[in-house]
């Protein structure tokens, strides 16, 4: 796919003594379309950071995303970020849903080789460090850092936004879900209770009754703000972008 690039331009008037003076211009190429990125936990976090991060990755391990960005990118009008975890070994975006979060002004970003037979620990790494990559290149809103994932994916999903609410402000849960653990409240109940998450699941799907039942835990927990999206006559099967559509205006509070 063609990508569009918009050529930021930085430039650098150095003082000097003298009659020798130079200038320097540094660009910065800001990508929008589809692409992919590489990079690591030290080059994301520096070294101090990764070696505290290497519990879930190794500080130097390679990691490749898939990204798209909206072509009319404005950091005046900062985009949100859709994080997704796929239960298989691709994170290229569904067909369809390129459209629609564009039309939401978010970002997508899916880490590759990051299915099902992936360690969860490694899933979950790759998840937290995707919003690091894309906020050292692009200005993001940070009220709409949400997160997703279909099946093994809606799982981890599940763990990466109950152990870290305050960086995913909502979640997006496709068949499948997973709660926080085996304690009756989460450790982040209070920034958990700031956030929206839907619990999305076909009406004919064998993962419907653990959407339900983690659902009603959140609600146990005080968590208000969820919302059970039933698709009706579907069984185990990625949804449609306008299922996916509803569930973003919840998240960015537009329908409740």
């Amino acid at each position: 796919m063609l990508t569009a690039r918009v050529i930021v331009m930085t430039l650098f008037i150095w003082s000097c003594s003298g009659i020798a003076c130079a200038e320097e211009v540094d660009e910065q190429v800001v990508r929008t379309g589809s692409f992919s990125l590489q990079s690591s936990p030290v080059d994301i976090l520096g070294e101090d950071g990764a070696t505290s991060f290497a519990r879930l990755v190794p500080a130097t391990e390679a990691i490749e995303w898939e990204v798209v960005v909206p072509e009319n990118y404005d950091p005046k009008n900062p985009p949100g970020l859709f994080v997704y975890i796929s239960p298989g070994n691709s994170g290229r975006i569904p067909r369809g849903w390129a459209r629609l979060t564009m039309s939401r002004n978010l970002i997508w970003i899916a880490a590759n080789r990051s299915g099902n037979a992936i360690q969860v620990a490694r899933r979950i790494g790759y998840a937290v460090l995707a919003t690091g990559l894309l906020d050292e290149r692009y200005e993001l809103n940070k009220a709409r850092i949400y997160l997703s994932g279909f099946s093994g994916g809606a799982r981890v999903s599940g763990l990466v936004a109950s152990s870290y609410p305050g960086l995913f402000k909502g979640a997006v849960y496709m068949g499948g879900a997973e709660v926080w653990g085996e304690q009756p409240l989460p450790p982040n109940l209070a920034e958990m209770q700031n956030n929206r998450y839907v619990f999305m699941v076909g009406s004919e799907d064998g993962n419907r009754s653990t959407a339900l039942s983690v659902q009603a835990r959140y609600e146990d927990a005080g968590i208000e703000h969820t919302k059970i999206k039933m698709i009706r006559r579907v069984g185990h099967v990625l949804p449609e972008a306008r299922h996916v559509l509803t569930a973003l205006d919840f998240l960015d509070g537009e329908i409740d």
